[in-house]
């Protein structure tokens, strides 16, 4: 008896917790989906408005002018570095290293050789000269 009262309850439980992780996933917010659509040019970037100023001031339209020419060249300067470009630096950046690698083992080959070529011939000779 006391298996089959226990038995739904695991189920039960599991069920509700996912449940209750399914209803607390929270939106992503709007400003993620905007910076996805952002433009990818710098001609889009230019053609960027400046952003509503918050009063009919002078200084007000000022900062609203200063944000908008700020986010252009924040897109301008997002759009120039190409993620592309990046990993293509990084790629020549490993051949370099792979290429100063091979050339560092084809040096040591040859100074391994010119060690074997040294013990060979001085194997010929004595190693301390005798004189009676």
């Amino acid at each position: 008896m006391a298996l089959r009262t226990k038995t739904p309850k695991g189920p039960l439980i599991l069920t509700l917790l996912l449940v209750l992780s399914a209803c607390s996933k929270q939106e992503p917010p709007k400003d993620a989906e905007n910076a996805q659509q952002a433009p990818v040019s710098a001609a889009d970037c230019d053609k960027l408005p400046d952003p509503k100023p918050n009063d009919d001031s002078a200084a007000g339209r000022a900062t609203a002018v200063s944000e908008g020419m700020a986010a252009r060249a924040a897109c301008k300067k997002a759009a120039a570095v190409d993620p592309q470009a990046k990993a293509n630096a990084d790629l020549a950046r490993i051949r370099e290293i792979k290429e100063k690698e091979q050339a560092d083992q084809a040096a040591r080959r040859i100074s391994e050789r010119e060690w074997g070529q040294r013990i060979n011939e001085s194997s010929g000779k004595p190693i301390k000269d005798y004189k009676y």
